[in-house]
């Protein structure tokens, strides 16, 4: 299902859900943002975590941090009546983070410090899916967003320019956190065999490592958006000493595509969500440092002609379990 520009209703609609249903959601906002000091070029990600079990049992965390090797982020609780909707706006607390059409702010004040952030958000394509049960839901809200503004992360200022931001937002939810499960997602996509790279081509993947993905690609002229059962496509994770690995490959109509990717264990920083229903935590290791390869074939009878064959940067990953 498209969902437009509109997509940021769901987020609205999710943080609203939560006060009257049970279960869990995920909004998770990613950009690239640009140091005014040194002109270094860092991932930031804004993520909402919430959680309820009952009526009684339920917690909120808002949480902004960058992909480095280390504990890079900050993080505050709210209570689920700190949730307020009202129209096309929606906040948690009085301006820890606040949501509508075409914006995103919020200010976070920890013992690491503060930081804020104002920023516009152009979202330029937006998908939903289903991860093989009735009961988790998997949805991009912007693929290829483009973040404008500025964020404050403690004693240090970030630009974050449209053309070079690399968003991506996307949401989980359902009744429980799946466990384990992953996403890779990729902006910068240059062909070895042309040597350009791709004008707003992406990829994503995500699922669990047991029995389904979904999967949706836009290079060039093509596009493909699957759900697939693993009995259908091929896939595949290694923990390595000091890397993660993933491979996919995923027949879709006359093409075969072959997905690599691989991300050094000293980029990765850890999250925890602990689950109010069994008191089991789910780790995720998340890093944007990825690289790898990406090959698209077309298949002629029982023999493959390869189409193209892609250099893989700046790959975001994540690995849950």
């Amino acid at each position: 299902m498209l969902l437009g520009q509109n997509s940021y209703k769901l987020e609205l609609a999710l943080l609203k859900k939560l006060q009257k249903s049970l279960g869990f959601t995920r909004l998770r906002y990613n950009f690239l943002g640009t140091n005014t000091k040194t002109s270094k070029s860092d991932f930031f990600f804004i993520e909402v975590y919430a959680e309820k079990m009952s009526d009684s049992c339920s917690k909120v965390f808002v949480r902004v941090g960058k992909y480095q090797g280390s504990e890079s982020f900050f993080e505050r609780e709210f209570g689920l009546n700190e949730i307020n909707v009202q129209g096309t706006r929606g906040s948690i607390g009085e301006d820890s983070f606040l949501i509508d059409p075409t914006s995103l702010t919020g200010l976070i004040a920890s013992s690491k410090g503060v930081v804020s952030w104002s920023l516009k958000i152009n979202r330029k394509a937006s998908y939903s899916t289903k991860r093989g049960r009735s009961d988790i839901y998997w949805s991009i809200s912007g693929l290829n967003a483009c973040f404008s503004g500025e964020l404050f992360f403690g004693s240090e200022t970030y630009i974050v320019s449209p053309g070079i931001s690399n968003g991506y937002i996307d949401e989980i939810f359902g009744k429980k956190l799946p466990s384990p499960f992953f996403n890779l997602t990729c902006h910068y996509i240059k062909s070895s065999i042309s040597g350009k790279k791709t004008e707003e081509g992406n990829f994503v993947v995500q699922g669990g490592y047991s029995n389904f993905i979904a999967f949706v690609c836009n290079i060039g002229s093509l596009f493909i958006r699957k759900n697939c059962a693993k009995k259908i496509c091929h896939y595949s994770f290694s923990d390595f000493d000091e890397k993660f690995h993933w491979t996919v490959s995923l027949p879709y109509k006359k093409y075969l595509v072959d997905l690599d990717v691989y991300i050094p264990k000293e980029d990765l920083i850890s999250r925890k969500y602990l689950s109010l229903e069994d008191g089991v935590d789910t780790i995720s290791f998340g890093g944007a440092s990825g690289s790898g390869e990406l090959r698209v074939y077309r298949k002629k009878g029982k023999s493959l002609e390869i189409l193209d064959h892609f250099v893989l940067q700046n790959v975001l990953c994540e690995h849950a379990d």
